[in-house]
Formats: structure tokens, C-alpha cells, sequence
């Protein structure tokens, strides 16, 4: 009787840990399975930009998707050529955002502009015409980096303002820089000095618990 019922047991075992070995060689086959999903995804978003197309992503503000192009939601581009405007016309990037915020007007995502936003709009190329997929990637930190420059891939879109719009716009952001860096309450020595070797922009002060650090824009 002792030996039946310790086969049964030893039986139960193996049935066991055959189950659970099956168990994870679907999980391999699911997570290899995902994996040539997302290539195969990629590699069609990729194919896809380089044919004029939106490789898709977040669509900026003023554009729409429509069979893979973008084109100009005129309500929203008037908000795109309204913040350029005032940038060039000496209007600071948070008075910006105060601005919007008093007019009821809406940003993309969420309720109420902030400057970090307004300082996206400013730098995106794709408002004069020239778009790029390919740009960022997510680091095994999960944050978002660019990737280089020759990875991008370069497709045009209509443009909402000129590129001496765009380039007095830069310029403008530059003296802004420059200006606020100066400010005697700021404690941070090198600010206005530092800048980011991957994507080209200002370091600015960022405290945290008490630690004054700097970070990319």
C-alpha cells in the first residue's frame, strides 16, 4: 500500500513540473511572438516614413493623420502661429503660457499650458515644413533619448509658419536664455554655460530634495 501511494505522489510531482515547464516555454514563445510583432511593426512605420508617410507617434499640435499624411488643422495651427508670433515679439515663454491659460485655450494633452510645452512647439522643425521619424528611442532605463542624427528618417509635411519664422523664433529662445541666466537669485553657477551633447539644448537648474542638479530642457 506504501508503495502505491508514493507513486501517486511522485507521480503528482512530475505531472506537476511538467505542467509549470510547459507553462514557461509558452511564456518564450509569447515574448518571442511579441517581439517579431513589434519588428515587423517597426519595420513598416520605418518603410512607411520613408515614403513620405507618418511612421506614426504623437502628432503634434495643428496636424492631423489622414491616410498616413499629415495635414493642418487651421484651428489649432492658428495657436501654433500665435505662440511664434508673440515669441518673436518679445513675449516671454511662460507670459506665453499665461496667456493661453487666460484665454481658455487648450493644449494637447491636459487642461493647462505649461512653458515646457510651449518650448516643444518652438523647437519642432516640422512646423516649417521639415518632419523626421526615427529621432527617439526608449534606453533600457525607459527613458526617451535621440537617437543619431543619420538614424533619422526625413519626410515633408505643410508647413504652418516660415523658416524665418522659425530661425527669428531660435533666436529669440537663445536671448532668453542668455538674459534669464543672469538673474541674481539663480544658484546655479553654470547655468546658461551647460549644454546637452545629444540634442544640442541648454542645461537648466533642476532642485531636487534640497540638491540643485542640472538637466536637459
Amino acid at each position: 500500500r506504501y508503495g502505491v501511494v508514493v507513486d501517486f505522489v511522485r507521480g503528482g510531482v512530475e505531472q506537476t513540473d511538467t505542467g509549470r515547464m510547459a507553462l514557461q516555454m509558452r511564456g518564450v514563445f509569447a515574448q518571442f511572438e511579441r517581439a517579431q510583432i513589434k519588428g515587423r511593426t517597426q519595420r513598416g512605420r520605418l518603410e512607411a516614413a520613408r515614403n513620405g508617410r507618418s511612421g506614426g507617434g504623437r502628432r503634434p499640435l495643428g496636424y492631423q493623420c489622414a491616410d498616413g499624411k499629415l495635414t493642418i488643422i487651421e484651428s489649432e495651427a492658428e495657436t501654433v502661429r500665435r505662440i511664434f508670433r508673440e515669441i518673436i515679439g518679445g513675449v516671454s515663454v511662460r507670459e506665453i503660457a499665461f496667456r493661453l491659460n487666460a484665454d481658455g485655450v487648450l493644449p494637447q494633452r491636459g487642461r493647462r499650458w505649461a512653458t515646457s510645452s510651449i518650448h516643444r512647439i518652438l523647437r519642432n522643425t516640422t512646423y516649417h515644413g521639415d518632419a523626421a521619424y526615427n529621432r527617439r528611442m526608449r534606453g533600457p532605463d525607459g527613458r526617451m533619448t535621440f537617437r543619431p542624427e543619420a538614424e533619422w528618417i526625413p519626410f515633408t509635411v505643410p508647413a504652418i509658419i516660415d523658416r524665418a519664422t522659425f530661425d527669428q523664433a531660435q533666436e529669440h529662445l537663445r536671448n532668453n536664455a542668455r538674459f534669464l541666466s543672469g538673474r541674481a537669485h539663480a544658484p546655479y553657477l553654470l547655468k546658461g554655460l551647460l549644454r546637452c551633447g545629444v540634442c544640442g539644448l541648454g542645461f537648466c537648474g533642476c532642485p531636487y530634495h534640497g540638491d540643485l542638479y542640472y538637466r536637459c530642457r
